[in-house]
């Protein structure tokens, strides 16, 4: 559906980084926007879950997202989670939640870029 070539660029030998990972999905979300039209706050849903659905598809992956996020304890998700693959794609989905991805704060961000383009 979207050309979502992150391949994983937040996760290496370092570990997962939380904040440039956010950094990172803001930015091309905004990209998303102004190069694909993106419009509607389920498209940028439906980004965001396709995105953590490729961080969390490798085991090893996972197991560093959880360890940078300290998700221990995953009683609180929504998902009743029943393997390391749901708890790492729980605890990435809440902390997006928790860093402000609000949808009118992307799209005002993506006009001010399209607007620049024009200039």
């Amino acid at each position: 559906m979207y050309n979502n070539n992150n391949n994983n660029n937040n996760i290496n030998r370092m570990g997962f980084n939380i904040n440039r990972y956010i950094k990172d999905l803001r930015e091309e979300i905004i990209d998303a926007m102004v190069s694909e039209n993106i419009t509607e706050e389920h498209e940028v849903d439906d980004w965001i879950n396709q995105d953590i659905d490729n961080h969390v598809i490798y085991y090893s992956d996972s197991i560093e997202i959880i360890e940078e996020l300290g998700a221990y304890d995953w009683s609180s998700f929504d998902l009743e989670c029943t393997n390391i693959s749901q708890v790492a794609y729980c605890a990435l989905l809440e902390e997006i939640h928790n860093n402000d991805f609000d949808f009118d704060e992307l799209m005002e961000e993506a006009k001010e870029l399209m607007e620049e383009d024009e200039e």
